[in-house]
């Protein structure tokens, strides 16, 4: 039976996937069965049109969609009864494909395999290297600057492809009307002079430090194919075709790419909704998907206009909603699969005060009249989760309303990050001589008091545990000024350790406490790999105009909390009722850069006609993501009382209050995700329950010591020489020296221990090479080579790195792992087994030998492989996840494992 005959595929469905001669367009309306529609294409073409699945991308922009489209892939296959392997896939993401593009072709990147990808916040990092020498300000002056305009202006350039060049010379042309602007349009100008002069300084500043940004990262693919037919050739051949999902969100360097590598035949099916391109923020341009006909005569476009999610009358009310934008969309009308009706309620209050009352009335009556289910079938949309949020949550809070909020500013609302921030500023300041113990989580303040000086008699202030505490942080201020620490994050550790309260939170699995000292802990942690100095003052400063996005949870039951998210995060969501609360008017904001939009690859060039197309379909995507209930609400009043608007998309609807409220069906069935694994999660899980539970369920970074990046360094530089040897390129000590450079990675203030620790490097490398390399000619089959491997019958994604695979010259392998540290621990033994055991059936060879190697003195030790333990192994990956997915935490203590530890000095159960 075929992929079209073994699911209900409706007559649109049926037709975009069979057809694959054509290059295709899916216009897909909201829960109109979109991604169910690309996965089986996929498998049509797998198990019908016998194409091998190392053939096919499928391209889609979140880590969570790509994971999802593998779980229905893998699920859909099994209930076909038809095996298909993992490592086969080519699912991801368009970063995660452009930077796989880069690491198997090393050349595109100077010959450099190993790099950094930075974020937002390590870009920030990089650009306050620069201030004091570009900006004309302090470091810490320059924070709000590089946050606010200068990063997304270097991102925004780069998905849009544009040169320095191209930009002065629109901006020339403009400066010849000098004498007739406004002082706005001149500043304006001179600012976008000033910010176009700094695009070519960070970019060799990112080079130079073997660092890449995401919008770069796809420049330098979209560069090589451009420059490199041999490249885009061998892309070419290998995907014979290509499916991508939400192709709305694609920016101008993402589309180049995908059109080159498809060319001429444009082998692909694309799939989106123009009416829900959401991220022009984030360099996504929509023009992608309205004028693809243009750039592909042949295109056949189809539409899914069914919406099997929602009832009839919320389907009509959004429709229009949306037809506002006419004229800058495709021409579609969709329909619901159902003549039910559901409930549209539009409420208008006297303030906001009263607005966020009767909002956690209506939601606790919704869950009492079981209208809902429970109270996570309950989503609140904000366009940003702001003051009205914020205030709603407190009531939440107070009422015993279950909640998670995702998308909320951090530093704004967590106690636990505002009190170490509230620390901060009096260690890192030598002219701060007050702690500010307000609300203070680190605190027991029995006493109350706003705030201390630690130089006066505070002892009488304070209870002993709170005194004593001071007296740790007084001395973290005297290492501060002796210059005696050598990375922020130990700073941060410092501030954590010897502090009771701290250590309960992690003896209780606080979670929500814990979570937010691990979001912190990654970004002291990224700005150390990124500014490789310690300047805790400086880090301060950034934290306090960062925009952290995270999450806040108010309930102990997940699944039974009030979803209260941003519309952004919603999309692709649905839920049985939706709240979109504050409906008011509010002043159109355009871009930072809408003097530029003439030069952006958008649909019109109106800055002001941009931000109301885009505002109405962040409306469109809220109200999209109802079932059967949704409520829009509104108030004459700010909290301060004073006077604001409707929104007006709320006066375009068609239709107002409508529907009746009925009883709801029984709450749908969650499957549980896939866990994915590494052998460092395992062991860590081995080692100390509660040592992965710090580690990996609530990201607490560790302190860097100079092992860890070390290792790494030394990992990259042998990747490096592996590849060398593999092209049969005879190595000098000084061409290994400028490997070892080009991948070394340091935090070190001082010079000396850095040089130290490279010469020590360097030497290892050198005798490595001398004492191998010839044996090795000819024989590399793989280094540093990736790997993702499904048990399914445990539900459990295995991934990790295979340092080297050799060969004897006929089908059978050896593969090799290289350790600085001892070779001796008998845990590595199951490390080796597992990597065999996944390498011989993913590659479907046999597997020689398995041998661990230290690269400080070349000693080996052979690993036994055999039957007994392949089931072993099993029987440790079935243990282990059964486990995590119980959430069992339970701390270990053991001498040797509790010594090592990073988290030691948190610990309770520490016996060292």
């Amino acid at each position: 039976m075929s992929i079209i005959e073994s699911f209900p595929l409706s007559d649109e469905q049926k037709a975009i996937v069979r057809d694959i001669n054509n290059p295709v367009r899916v216009i897909s309306g909201p829960g109109s069965g979109k991604t169910m529609t690309m996965v089986l294409k996929y498998l049509h073409l797998i198990f019908d049109m016998k194409y091998d699945p190392a053939t096919i991308l499928l391209l889609t922009f979140t880590n969570k969609a790509a994971n999802e489209i593998i779980d229905r892939i893998l699920k859909y296959s099994t209930t076909l009864g038809k095996k298909l392997d993992y490592s086969d896939m080519n699912v991801s993401t368009i970063h995660a494909f452009c930077k796989s593009v880069i690491d198997q072709n090393p050349e595109i990147h100077a010959n450099r395999p190993s790099f950094d990808v930075l974020d937002e916040i390590g870009q920030a990092t990089v650009m306050l290297g620069l201030a004091e020498d570009y900006l004309y300000k302090s470091r810490v002056g320059a924070c709000k600057e590089i946050v606010d305009s200068i990063v997304p202006y270097l991102n925004k350039i780069t998905d849009e492809n544009l040169s320095t060049e191209s930009v002065y010379e629109f901006l020339r042309v403009k400066l010849r009307g000098l004498s007739h602007m406004e002082d706005k349009e001149i500043t304006l100008i001179k600012n976008a002079i000033h910010l176009n002069a700094l695009y070519p300084i960070y970019e060799k500043a990112i080079d130079n430090s073997n660092f890449i940004d995401f919008p770069h990262m796809q420049k330098l693919v979209y560069d090589n194919l451009v420059q490199n037919v041999d490249l885009l050739d061998k892309l070419k051949t290998q995907f014979k075709y290509i499916i991508i999902d939400e192709y709305q969100d694609t920016s101008f360097l993402q589309n180049e790419i995908l059109m080159m590598i498809s060319e001429p035949g444009y082998n692909f099916t694309v799939c989106g909704d123009d009416d829900q391109a959401i991220y022009r923020f984030r360099g996504a341009t929509v023009k992608n998907f309205l004028a693809l006909e243009e750039r592909v005569p042949s295109l056949k476009s189809y539409y899914l206009s069914t919406n099997y999610r929602a009832r009839a009358n919320l389907v009509e009310l959004t429709n229009s909603c949306i037809k506002h934008n006419n004229g800058y969309r495709l021409p579609k009308r969709i329909e619901s699969s159902t003549p039910q009706v559901g409930f549209v309620g539009i409420e208008k209050y006297s303030s906001a005060i009263d607005e966020v009352e009767a909002i956690t009335q209506n939601v606790r009556k919704l869950v009492k009249d079981k209208n809902v289910t429970s109270y996570g079938d309950v989503a609140i949309l904000f366009r940003s989760i702001n003051s009205f949020a914020l205030e709603l949550v407190k009531s939440f809070r107070d009422n015993h309303i279950p909640f998670i909020v995702k998308g909320i500013d951090k530093y704004e609302s967590s106690s636990v990050i505002q009190s170490i921030v509230a620390i901060l500023n009096f260690v890192v300041d030598a002219k701060c001589y007050e702690i500010n113990l307000s609300d203070n989580e680190l605190f027991r303040n029995t006493t109350n008091l706003s705030e201390i000086n630690p130089n006066e008699d505070y002892c009488k202030h304070l209870c002993l545990e709170d005194a004593e505490y001071i007296e740790v942080l007084t001395r973290i201020k005297n290492r501060l000024l002796e210059k005696d620490y050598h990375s922020n994050l130990a700073v941060f550790y410092d501030i954590l350790q010897n502090n009771k309260l701290v250590r309960s939170w992690i003896v209780n699995e606080d979670f929500l406490k814990l979570q937010d000292l691990g979001y912190l802990s990654n970004i002291f942690n990224l700005f150390d790999t990124v500014h490789k100095r310690t300047d805790p003052y400086l880090l301060n400063a950034l934290i306090q105009h960062l925009v952290m996005k995270g999450i806040e949870e108010g309930g102990s039951d997940l699944s039974n909390s009030v979803q209260i998210m941003t519309i952004h995060q919603a999309k692709g969501l649905e839920f049985p009722c939706v709240i979109m609360p504050n409906q008011i008017k509010v002043p159109v904001k355009t871009s930072k850069f809408s003097m530029l939009d003439t030069l952006f690859n958008y649909e019109v060039d109106d800055s002001q006609k941009i931000s109301e197309l885009d505002e109405r379909k962040v409306f469109y995507v809220g109200a999209t993501r109802a079932e059967r209930i949704l409520i829009l609400t509104y108030s004459d009043k700010s909290f301060k009382l004073k006077g604001q608007k409707i929104s007006p998309f709320l006066k375009e609807l068609d239709s107002q209050s409508n529907g009746t409220l009925t009883k709801a069906n029984p709450i749908k069935s969650i499957e549980n995700q896939r866990l994915a694994l590494s052998f460092s999660q395992i062991k860590t899980y081995m080692d100390c329950p509660r040592k992965y539970y710090l580690a990996y369920i609530v990201n607490l970074s560790t302190v860097q010591q100079a092992e860890v990046y070390f290792g790494l360094s030394m990992h990259r530089a042998l990747d490096e020489i592996h590849k060398q040897i593999q092209q049969n390129v005879d190595l000098k000590s000084k061409d290994i020296k400028v490997i070892l450079q080009s991948n070394w990675i340091s935090i070190y203030r001082r010079k000396k221990d850095d040089k130290d620790l490279f010469d020590k490097g360097l030497a290892y490398l050198n005798s490595y090479y001398a004492n191998e390399s010839l044996s090795l000619t000819n024989r590399i089959v793989s280094s540093e080579l990736p790997f993702k491997h499904l048990f399914d019958d445990i539900h459990v994604y295995l991934n990790g790195v295979i340092d080297l695979v050799v060969t004897d010259g006929n089908a059978r392998c050896k593969i090799i792992d290289f350790k600085l540290s001892s070779i001796d621990p008998t845990v590595y033994d199951k490390q080796m087994q597992l990597y065999g055991y996944i390498y011989g059936t993913q590659a479907n060879r046999d597997i020689d030998s398995l041998e661990l190697y230290s690269i400080a003195d070349g000693t080996k030790r052979s690993i036994q492989f055999s039957e007994q333990e392949v089931t072993q192994i099993k029987e440790l990956v079935r243990d282990v996840s059964h486990s995590i997915n119980s959430a069992i935490w339970t701390a270990t203590k053991n001498r040797q494992s509790c010594r090592s530890c990073p988290y030691k000095s948190l610990c309770d159960k520490n016996s060292s």
